[in-house]
This record gives structure tokens, sequence and C-alpha cells, in this order.
């Protein structure tokens, strides 16, 4: 067998795609190691300073691989930050691959596991306030430019 000359460009392609999956690899890690902890705190932060209510989550993890987010023992509380208005055991967030092309998030699952809601009337003469009508109270009085959307 007579060895052929390889093409010019074949070592340049090589080299192009070895630095491509290089690239793609430190950022996977990166946002691997980097997101749960970033997620975290900006959520605690911000349902606190959006609705006035303390929030925890006690553990994220993401797979930038396939772009789910799992968010565990997450807590949101009543105004006196100690009784629990909302809990829920797990939160699994899958988006899909069209969300990066898209520049958007488009979901492909979304699953709670084990919601519980502490729902008390606080209004005995009819007038319909709960527990939570603080919180849509504080997010009526918002902007309309600060309002919290979901998309």
């Amino acid at each position: 067998m007579a060895n052929l000359p390889r093409p010019s460009w074949l070592p340049r392609a090589m080299r192009w795609t070895g630095i491509t999956v290089i690239v793609l690899l430190v950022l996977a890690l990166i946002s691997w190691l980097a997101v749960p902890p970033v997620a975290k705190h900006l959520v605690e932060q911000q349902i606190e300073a959006q609705i006035g209510r303390k929030a925890t989550v006690g553990k994220i993890a993401f797979n930038p691989f396939t772009l789910t987010l799992t968010a565990s023992d997450f807590t949101l509380y009543e105004p006196d930050k100690t009784t629990a208005a909302f809990s829920a055991k797990t939160l699994l967030i899958n988006a899909s691959s069209a969300s990066l092309f898209r520049l958007a998030p488009v979901l492909n699952e979304a699953r709670l596991v084990n919601p519980n809601l502490h729902l008390v009337r606080t209004s005995a003469d009819g007038i319909g306030r709960y527990n939570f009508s603080d919180v849509i109270d504080r997010i009526l009085a918002m902007p309309k430019s600060d309002k919290p959307t979901l998309f």
C-alpha cells in the first residue's frame, strides 16, 4: 500500500476540532461547578427582594449536557420567616436544546415532587384575604417593567 499524502487542510481541521472540544468541555465543567451556588444565591436573594418573603433552597444541581436543573428542599416562608408557606422536596426543570438557538427558555419537562402549601384565610369578614395576599399586593404595586415574569 502506498502512503498517500494527507490533504493540507486536515491537520488544521483536526487542531480546530480538538480546540473546540476542549473549550466545550471546559465550559461544561465551569457551568457544572458554578451554576449551582450562583443559582442558589440568586434564587434566595431575588425572592426576598421581589416578594418580601424568605426562601431557602437545600441543594441545586445542574447538568450542562442535558440542560437539567434540579433544586431540592425548596421552602418559601410566611412573613414571620419561621412558618413554611410553600415547600417542595424537588423541583426538576429539563430545558430543550432549542433554548440555545432561540435564546429563550424552551422546557421539555417541569416536575414538582411533594409540594406542600399552607393556605390560611386571614379575613373573617369575607373580604378574601389570605396569607399570600401581601405577595399579590406587592407584585401588583410594582411598575409594569419591574414585575417578575416567567418568560
